[in-house]
């Protein structure tokens, strides 16, 4: 009777094991920031080429917005329609301490002098990238990424 028990208990140990393994399989899950420093230049708008700040003397001569993008690699075997990216910012010129907000979509654009532009793939290197844009003269801003696989 005991083999018995013993027989019907790795039948069903072998049934159920390989189930469990593949409900606890960890999900991707990847994380990047950056920090955009204050755009060059008054009067600038959400439709301001980004470039490079040329200063004499301090006083900058070139008009620009501050652009820029921070990247995940994703494992090789993950495509970019399989993850969900989340995207924010803050506004501060201290990238620890500065507030976080959810920006771009597909939430509503940053307050401020800033946005969220987008999602980008690079399929030579794996990676997925958010594009943000910041063009206010007087504030430097943090931004980052979250990527999770769906």
């Amino acid at each position: 009777m005991t083999k018995l028990k013993l027989a019907m208990f790795v039948i069903l140990l072998s049934l159920v094991l390989p189930f469990q393994s593949h409900e606890q399989a960890k999900k991707f899950y990847g994380n990047a920031a950056f920090f955009l420093v204050k755009a060059c230049g008054r009067g600038l708008d959400a439709n301001s080429a980004c470039g490079s700040c040329v200063r004499v003397e301090g006083a900058a001569v070139t008009k620009a917005a501050s652009c820029g993008h921070v990247c995940v690699k994703l494992p090789d075997n993950l495509k970019p329609e399989n993850v969900i990216v989340v995207a924010s910012g803050g506004e501060g010129d201290n990238t620890i301490t500065a507030a976080y907000k959810k920006c771009g979509a597909p939430y509503a654009p940053c307050v401020g002098f800033d946005r969220y532009e987008g999602t980008e793939w690079y399929a030579d290197t794996h990676m997925i990238c958010g594009r943000f844009k910041n063009w206010s003269n007087n504030r430097s801003r943090s931004y980052s990424i979250r990527v999770y696989e769906k």
